[in-house]
Parts: C-alpha cells; sequence; structure tokens
C-alpha cells in the first residue's frame, strides 16, 4: 500500500478520535474540527518524514500533539490580554449551552474525565470512549502496553477516589 492511500486510510480511522483527543484537552468545540484539519494537513505535507508506516497512527497522534500545544500557545496569547465582550459572550453562551445539553450525571462524569490529568485522560478517552484495545492505545501514545495499563489502572483509581469525596461530600450535607 502507497503512503498516500495509507494516509487516507488513517484519516478516516482516526478523525473521530482525534476529534475526542481535542475535546478531552479542553478545546472549544468550534476549534476542534479546524485542528483536526490541521493535523491531517500537517501529515499530508510531510508524508516523506514517516519512517515506519507501520506506526501511521501514532505519527499522526504526535502532529495532532504538536498542533494542540501551538493552538494552546496561541490562546494564551490571547487571553493575556484583555477579554473582550465577544469573547465574555461567547463563553457565556458556551456555558448555558454545556449546562442544558447533558444531565447531570453525564456531565458529573465528563467532569471527572476532564479532571484527569492528560496521560489518564487520554488512555481512558481511547479505551472507553473510543473502543480501543491496550495495545492501540500504546501504539497511538507510543507508550509500552504495560505502561498504558498502569495509566488506566491508576486513572480508576482516582476517578474512584473522586466518586468516593462526593459521596462523603453529600452525605455531610
Amino acid at each position: 500500500m502507497g503512503i498516500d492511500s495509507l494516509l487516507e486510510k488513517a484519516f478516516e480511522e482516526l478523525k473521530g478520535m482525534l476529534t475526542g483527543y481535542f475535546i478531552s484537552n479542553k478545546v472549544k468545540i468550534h476549534d476542534v474540527e479546524d485542528l483536526v484539519n490541521d493535523t491531517f494537513v500537517l501529515a499530508w505535507s510531510y508524508r516523506n518524514g514517516l519512517k515506519d508506516e507501520s506506526k501511521v497512527k501514532s505519527w499522526i497522534f504526535s502532529i495532532a500533539k504538536n498542533v494542540l500545544i501551538e493552538y494552546k500557545q496561541e490562546l494564551a496569547k490571547k487571553r493575556s490580554g484583555e477579554i473582550t465582550i465577544d469573547e465574555r459572550s461567547e463563553n457565556m453562551l458556551e456555558s448555558h449551552r454545556n449546562q442544558y445539553e447533558h444531565d447531570d450525571n453525564l456531565n458529573f462524569a465528563l467532569d471527572l474525565i476532564n479532571g484527569l490529568p492528560p496521560k489518564y485522560r487520554d488512555v481512558v478517552i481511547l479505551f472507553y470512549v473510543d473502543g480501543k484495545s491496550i495495545s492501540e492505545i500504546s501504539e497511538i501514545l507510543g507508550i509500552s502496553e504495560d505502561n498504558c495499563k498502569v495509566r488506566l489502572f491508576r486513572a480508576r483509581r482516582m476517578i474512584m477516589e473522586a466518586l468516593g469525596e462526593e459521596n462523603e461530600a453529600q452525605r455531610d450535607n
């Protein structure tokens, strides 16, 4: 299979995962599609730099990580100045939309997942949301399967601890 067809196939397979990856890293919903497209454009532009075709997915995810870093740096530069009225309005609208789009349980679960450190959050989303296997996740993230299992275990433990704290707080009230 040629590099062009390999990338096309990988793009189709990874589009949803990349969308989830960017959302899990708190990218504004209206920017997610742009970042996914930027990732694919960069991968396509640098396709000749792919050394091992068997690692195309992890290569694309490393590009996505760089796209995310650049996005967050640009966002930080914008935020260092004053927030405009348009940005405040947009933030308020997005906040209200989010309140009514999901029920409380889903929001609570998303808050727990989003509260995890990124290296644990990525594994949880890839495993539980995208249904990827341990071996697929380890390839995507460029880590060993054992490391992937440890991260998943620690993420579960963090979620259970957070649930325990939430239950204690409810009992105290």
